[in-house]
């Protein structure tokens, strides 16, 4: 059977069907036959600049910007400043850009009575005095008791200085409250502080002004009974804070409970673990992990997490009862529960090791030492077994802190050069397969030596705090 239509019948459905292709039904034309003297531009058609090598094109598109990279370090003088370096993303080099004013004041701590001298080679004697949150630089200033937060901008010297914040509210203390510690997650800040008894404070970071607004009055740390003396001993004082890797818990290491001078076989350091109300960001409901070693004693400093959140700890000694060659590092499980597990440990022949990098991409561990000169390296394994690689993998003079790139192919190294020439030094490193480190660059612009700061201010507090920011502006 044969289905005929007219030719009107036809047109119409072929108009139909043309408005359901397009979306839209047909209007009627209710304004037949009427002239018009305006021209029409042709759809889709742009003007473009004399000139311009896009002629042709339907429109422009935006260039993307390239990302920008930044290493940070502070004076930590009367007058602390932060040090700002350009980093180059290809070679991982550094150029010197500039100082900025932290509006604060640096700091130093007592000497053990085995070495009372200043600690110009570990003044604050803490990991995490410069860091970065996002696009804000934040800075302590330990003698000023109080922390400067910076805009990271593309211009100038790259910082923009907001305000300063008190490191403690709520707290009184005779040596006041003397910040060395910052740790930051996703706009949630807190600070460690380590005069009198210790104390913890909250703040909320806004990202958009780098401006702060704090979380209630700081948490005083139990640590049994106040330093004994003012300022602490460095070798008593709270180390670190940080948060766990999935922000529900903050991370304090002390490396003395009771205050006062080093015992080399009875001292106790502790991990303090605090919950994070992820409603308000508030701390609370401590649980305290004494750390000793068959019955002598340890100093637990820097720290950092695994690729599954275990805890990679730094002990200053914990192998032996000597500061010398007694450095250990520890993988560290369940720390957020009262029977934390030590999965695997491994000493890394070398004195005072402080500070910690880990490399994901490589299963690789840096720990700088600083009384062994020197940077020692280990493997971490996928079931969590740690084995020393070298205890000299690379040499600097008396080295304070690491940071490394964000994509785990350069790593940065602070050293005072106290008992060498008094300079100090920015030293780069590719690493390696192996967990080898190939120097790249030793950078001393910018950094001023010891008799230049003594003839400035009278005192060399010594350089503190390394961190890195890469990103877009």
């Amino acid at each position: 059977m044969k289905l005929s239509l007219s030719s009107q019948t036809l047109a119409i459905a072929l108009a139909l069907s043309a408005s359901e292709v397009s979306g839209k039904r047909p209007r009627p034309n209710k304004k037949k036959n009427k002239p018009t003297s305006k021209a029409v531009k042709p759809p889709f058609v742009r003007s473009v600049p004399s000139g311009s090598s896009k002629a042709g094109k339907e429109c422009d598109i935006k260039e993307q910007q390239p990302l920008i990279s930044r290493v940070y370090t502070a004076s930590n003088q009367p007058n602390n400043t932060v040090l700002v370096y350009d980093r180059n993303l290809q070679t991982g080099t550094l150029s010197f850009v500039g100082n900025v004013d932290t509006n604060g004041d640096g700091f130093q701590l007592t000497g053990p009575n085995i070495n009372p001298a200043p600690p110009v080679q570990d003044p604050l004697a803490a990991s995490n005095s410069v860091t970065v949150a996002g696009k804000c630089l934040l800075v302590v200033n330990a003698g000023s008791d109080n922390f400067s937060s910076f805009r990271i901008t593309k211009d100038g010297t790259g910082l923009e200085f907001v305000d300063t914040y008190l490191s403690a509210l709520g707290v009184v203390s005779d040596d006041g409250t003397i910040p060395v510690s910052i740790a930051q997650r996703e706009g949630l800040v807190y600070v460690l502080n380590v005069g009198g008894d210790g104390s913890i404070q909250g703040y909320n970071l806004k990202q958009y002004n780098c401006r702060l607004a704090p979380i209630g009055d700081a948490i005083v740390l139990n640590q049994t009974v106040p330093a004994s003396t003012i300022p602490p001993v460095l070798t008593s004082t709270p180390a670190q804070i940080d948060f766990t890797p999935d922000g529900n818990a903050l991370v304090i290491t002390i490396k003395q409970n009771d205050g006062g001078d080093p015992d080399l076989v009875n001292q106790t350091g502790s991990l303090n673990v605090y919950d994070v109300n992820q409603t308000d960001g508030s701390a609370g409901n401590l649980v305290q992990t004494p750390l000793t070693r068959d019955g002598q004693g340890t100093i637990p400093f820097s720290f950092t997490f695994d690729s599954v959140g275990n805890l990679l700890l730094l002990e200053v000694f914990g192998n032996n009862d000597q500061l010398i060659n007694g450095g250990q590092l520890n993988v560290i499980s369940n720390i957020d529960t009262n029977l934390p597990v030590i999965e695997s440990e491994a000493a890394a022949d070398s004195g005072e090791s402080c500070w910690i990098e880990y490399n994901p991409v490589l299963s690789c561990v840096y720990v700088a030492n600083n009384n062994g000169d020197s940077i020692s390296s280990f493997t971490l394994s996928d079931d969590q077994n740690v084995t020393l690689v070298s205890n000299e993998t690379a040499l600097l003079n008396k080295p304070i802190d690491l940071a490394q790139s964000a994509d785990y192919k350069y790593l940065y190294g602070l050293s005072t050069g106290h008992t060498s020439d008094f300079q100090p030094r920015i030293y780069v490193y590719e690493m390696e397969c192996g967990c080898t480190l190939k120097e790249v660059q030793v950078v001393t612009d910018g950094l001023l030596n010891e008799t230049a700061r003594n003839v400035t201010d009278g005192v060399v507090n010594g350089y503190a705090g390394l961190d890195m920011f890469t990103g877009l502006l």
